[in-house]
């Protein structure tokens, strides 16, 4: 990866929706150069997806903080988590073992999830913090 790389990545990072012709009149390259690296960052799994993000306004957002039992593998369990509508998970270290970030529709959904990762097996504690504002 290379300066221009790095532009573009920044780029769509601020705006995945962005033409590939604008990155490039930025950038003082031509269109197909844009284009050509793109590809390249997706095949080389430095981009994985372009995506929207939906405004806090319209859905429940929370992070949840799970302890794990220590006799069983934290990959386990982040396995059984996946089964659940989870947007991201992450291993941590520290009081807790697992940190996931969930959004849903509602409180009653947000509150179903909470309580099928709280009766997931191997976890010990779970601690919930709703969302007020993304900054």
């Amino acid at each position: 990866m290379d300066k221009i790389d790095v532009e573009i990545i920044e780029t769509l990072k601020k705006n995945g929706r962005i033409p590939f012709s604008k990155i490039a009149e930025k950038l003082s390259v031509v269109e197909g150069t844009v284009r050509k690296r793109v590809g390249k960052l997706v095949k080389m799994g430095v981009v994985k997806k372009f995506t929207i993000e939906v405004g806090t306004e319209l859905e429940q957002q929370a992070i949840i903080c799970v302890k794990t039992n220590p006799q069983t593998p934290t990959e386990q369990v982040i396995k059984k988590l996946k089964q659940h509508s989870l947007e991201e998970i992450y291993e941590v270290a520290g009081k807790y073992d697992i940190i996931c970030i969930v959004k849903a529709h509602s409180m009653r959904e947000l509150n179903g999830i909470l309580e099928n990762i709280r009766t997931t097996k191997s976890i010990v504690e779970t601690e919930c913090f709703t969302v007020l504002k993304k900054n």
